[in-house]
């Protein structure tokens, strides 16, 4: 069995993946856009200023509020498994910070 099945088996979430340095870096956002048709949802990632250093090529225009980081569609089905995902996320969390504030 090979490396790679064996993660598979172990973690059923991961998944062989090819990911350069673009997609490695992080952002923190600040605002979270959206918008929706019967077929798909687009999120639209931003970070607000001043948070946000601008580079100095993408200046700001006057009255702009931040900078649009990333832009992603999802399908329907995509934003269920996303919903029920940060569900579990903040259970989980929720779950350690009353371990964690029983254990004191």
């Amino acid at each position: 069995m090979s490396e790679q099945e064996k993660n598979m088996q172990q973690n059923p979430e991961w998944l062989p993946l090819i990911a350069d340095q673009q997609a490695m870096h992080i952002e923190f956002i600040d605002l979270v856009q959206s918008s929706a048709n019967p077929e798909i949802v687009v999120l639209n990632f931003i970070q607000r200023f001043p948070e946000s250093t601008p580079l100095p090529e993408h200046q700001p225009q006057e009255g702009a509020i931040g900078r649009l980081v990333a832009r992603f569609a999802f399908t329907w089905p995509h934003i269920e498994r996303i919903r029920d995902l940060l569900d579990r996320l903040l259970t989980q969390r929720e779950n350690s910070q009353i371990a964690s504030e029983g254990g004191k």
